[in-house]
């Protein structure tokens, strides 16, 4: 059984501003072309970094669950995936809720990885997921659907604390 869930994150109001200020700039650089020509410099650079530098892309992610395997991706500007990670759920050692108790043997851990796929927005509830890989120990933290955690429960309810 395969179970998707994507969670759009809030948007970057910096992001947006930058974006339309070097819109506006290049724009006034490719007028200023007519009376100035080195101004072209100008209109390509801010293209330039109006079109690479990605602020004004939405952000959601993407997890997938799928056999015994969690995949977690960003999807930028709906259109550019990224794998970020690949979970055998057999290494996970729990998701709960991030304030539960049973957490607190490993916030002492040295090196411990901590990531936050979260919207930000709230709409669903928050889930903290540690599991450990070759090299390192990861906490996740993680807002999927309910019908999602249910989609996990159903094989590995040892693990999730709702």
């Amino acid at each position: 059984m395969e179970k998707l869930c994507v969670v759009k994150t809030k948007e970057n109001a910096a992001g947006k501003i930058i974006s339309i200020i070097l819109l506006v700039l290049a724009v006034l650089s490719a007028v200023g072309i007519i009376i100035f020509w080195p101004s072209i410099l100008v209109c390509a650079v801010c293209v330039a970094a109006y079109l690479l530098g990605g602020f004004q892309l939405p952000v959601c992610y993407d997890y997938t669950y799928f056999g015994n395997e969690l995949k977690i991706a960003r999807i930028k500007g709906d259109s550019r995936r990224k794998l970020l990670h690949e979970i055998n759920m057999d290494n996970v050692e729990i998701i709960t809720a991030p304030e539960d108790p049973s957490l607190g043997g490993y916030a002492n851990i040295s090196g411990i990885v901590k990531k936050d796929y979260t919207s930000g927005l709230g709409t669903n509830k928050i889930y903290r997921m540690v599991y450990k890989d070759a090299k390192q120990i990861y906490m996740i933290d993680i807002e999927p659907s309910s019908e999602f955690i249910d989609a996990l429960a159903e094989k590995y309810g040892r693990i999730i604390r709702k």
